[in-house]
């Protein structure tokens, strides 16, 4: 859809990482910047759960974080996320 190609491209030009994930923590985007902090292949997120990439983060943690957001209307998380070379690199998600 027109809306979402807009989503993209705008996250495209953001200056920081963007993952965008769904309610079962299926990654359904991410832009070239997170690719590039994260060192993984952009195909590598196509069958990627947030709960791969976040060791801290469950899905019972990931449903709770989800509820808040939806209750809320946002949130903001203090987590780390396992890049492609194992290492652990600290991240915020809003």
């Amino acid at each position: 859809s027109d809306l979402l190609e807009i989503y993209t491209e705008t996250t495209e030009k953001m200056q920081h990482g963007v993952m965008w994930i769904n309610e079962e923590g299926h990654i359904i985007h991410v832009n070239t910047r997170l690719i590039r902090e994260l060192g993984y292949e952009r195909q590598d997120f196509a069958t990627k759960t947030i709960f791969q990439i976040s060791p801290y983060i469950n899905f019972i943690t990931w449903r709770n974080h989800w509820n808040k957001l939806n209750s809320e209307g946002k949130i903001t998380l203090e987590t780390q996320h396992l890049a492609a070379d194992n290492t652990i690199r600290p991240m915020k998600m809003h």
